[in-house]
């Protein structure tokens, strides 16, 4: 409830928002009753030329370590081009590649909450 209280209004994402919020749907009802889901990550990241896409076995999205690893080269979370599969790591990984969309003007945020 008080992680609920802090988000109502927000706008959140994730890399594969399908997946992440049926999970949160699931197991965090009251969260997810209380965001509003912005962009996907991984569409946006689709967007990138450069990046194979081949998430889920479809040439549609990239993987969250492609994106990574195509778009922050410089590997500012030192994972040596191997996605952790740990939530706050990847998150963190995550967050780099949503930044990159930005600087590349791939990613529009809009102001929900007052």
């Amino acid at each position: 409830d008080v992680l609920a209280r802090k988000l109502m209004g927000c706008e959140v994402t994730s890399f594969n928002i399908a997946f992440d919020r049926m999970m949160i749907e699931r197991d965090m009802p009251r969260i997810n009753e209380n965001v509003h889901w912005g962009q996907d990550i991984m569409v946006q990241a689709a967007q990138v030329e450069d990046i194979p896409k081949t998430h889920a076995g479809e040439d549609k999205y990239p993987k969250a370590e492609t994106a990574y690893n195509v778009l922050c080269p410089d590997d500012p979370c030192r994972l040596n081009g191997h996605e952790l599969h740990r939530a706050v790591a990847d998150a963190e990984m995550e967050g780099y590649i949503l930044l990159e969309l930005f600087v590349r003007g791939l990613w529009k945020s809009r102001k929900v909450k007052e």
